[in-house]
């Protein structure tokens, strides 16, 4: 093995593992700061960014199936959305439950 390919590697590494652990961090603290759903939905835009931006970055041709692939995205967001919301309107339209 090279000597400098391995110091590149290890520096390569160190940050790559630096990079996990303040995203490990940033996302304890989202998840402590505004709970688990707003967590995973920074989640989802973070990889649909990514995906968005080696798109840009690595240019491919266009075909047809990325406008099936967002669209699928957006239906099932979406049904998502819309589930949490009836979920939670019967939840506060629903009567409470009294022991006895």
């Amino acid at each position: 093995f090279n000597f400098n390919l391995r110091h590149y590697s290890m520096g390569l590494l160190l940050v790559r593992s630096a990079t996990f652990l303040a995203g490990a961090i940033a996302f304890t603290a989202l998840i402590k700061q505004f709970g688990t759903g707003a967590a995973t939905a920074v989640g989802t835009a973070r990889k649909s960014l990514t995906v968005m931006l080696s798109l840009v970055v690595f240019p491919k041709p266009f075909h047809v199936n990325y406008v099936g692939g967002v669209v699928a995205f957006l239906a099932a967001d979406l049904v998502f959305l819309w589930l949490k919301a009836k979920r939670t309107t019967e939840a506060v339209t629903l009567p409470k439950r009294v022991n006895g």
